[in-house]
């Protein structure tokens, strides 16, 4: 009782837009109700640019983008995260690939930079990406055992005949993830990951 309804309209209230000269679209919201800042970076890179033997490409250059840079070691970036009271994370949607942290804002410079890094100077290191097959192929498991797991799956067989003519069963997704091989992993990063693709 007594709480005020937030419209639609009202989160977008006092969004602050700009466009820069590399073509990366920057959108701020200011809000001081707490001293904490949220960063979210996104790609407009997903599944929809995944044709033939490529199918989980975009997902898997997310997980190793977590792998460590030429100035982080596997993990440090998580550890820095953490040590500073904040939280980070990614996901891939279809049409969308997105990487965000939350911390004091008093940090927001050191953790911009921290992506900065990570964005431009990822390792893309040879036995991390084979290991790191097991835990893509985990996560697929993971979301066909839950209740909504084989209904998703069955709207995504569908939505790709429409789109592409051609629906891939899981086991055959699996085994192309297994067949992954770095440099397309690498190349799919070079085409998605561009300044006019990304947002902040």
């Amino acid at each position: 009782p007594g709480a005020k309804r937030v419209q639609g309209g009202d989160l977008l209230a006092g969004l602050q837009s700009r466009t820069l000269k590399n073509g990366m679209k920057v959108l701020v919201k200011e809000d001081r109700a707490l001293p904490v800042v949220a960063s979210c970076l996104g790609f407009r890179v997903g599944s929809v640019d995944e044709t033939g033997a490529m199918t989980g490409l975009a997902h898997y250059l997310e997980h190793m983008m977590f792998k460590g840079t030429d100035r982080y070691k596997r993990g440090e970036i998580d550890r820095i995260t953490f040590e500073a009271g904040g939280q980070n994370n990614a996901w891939t949607s279809d049409d969308m690939t997105v990487y965000w942290f939350h911390v004091a804002a008093d940090k927001l410079d050191e953790f911009l930079a921290i992506e900065s890094n990570r964005m431009t100077k990822c390792t893309m290191d040879a036995m991390e990406f084979e290991n790191e097959k097991k835990v893509v192929l985990e996560e697929m498991n993971q979301r066909l055992d839950s209740p909504w797991g084989p209904l998703g799956e069955e709207m995504e067989k569908v939505l790709q005949d429409l789109r592409n003519g051609a629906s891939r069963r899981t086991v055959e997704r699996q085994r192309q993830i297994l067949s992954h091989m770095l440099d397309a992993t690498r190349s799919i990063r070079q085409q998605g990951y561009s300044d006019e693709r990304v947002s902040e």
